[in-house]
């Protein structure tokens, strides 16, 4: 893994929007990662604790998919940002991520 942090201080969404990276991984426990060119890039130093993993996951999960998420289901979902992104997101004690990756690089 490389471990180079960018240290910009930016959300690790707005980190993956400008980057040319296929996915993004927030997951507790880890720091955020972003797949890029074949190889994990860690987007800063520290472990996301579960409001930092909660909250992007509730901003774009669809209302459609909320109760599952609640129930501890692992639910899957497209997401558009200037671009479309399939989504997979999970909340259950143990498995708390979010992994977002571009449609272009499926």
């Amino acid at each position: 893994m490389n471990a180079a942090a960018s240290g910009s201080g930016e959300s690790p969404f707005h980190e993956f929007f400008k980057s040319n990276a296929e996915t993004l991984i927030l997951s507790v426990g880890l720091p955020p990662l972003m797949l890029r060119d074949g190889r994990l890039v860690r987007i800063a130093e520290e472990a996301l604790h579960p409001d930092e993993v909660l909250g992007p996951i509730k901003s774009i999960t669809p209302e459609r998919h909320q109760d599952e998420l609640r129930e501890g289901y692992l639910v899957q979902f497209e997401f558009r940002a200037r671009e479309d992104f399939q989504a997979t997101a999970c909340w259950r004690e143990g498995d708390r991520y979010l992994v977002l990756r571009r449609e272009s690089t499926l």
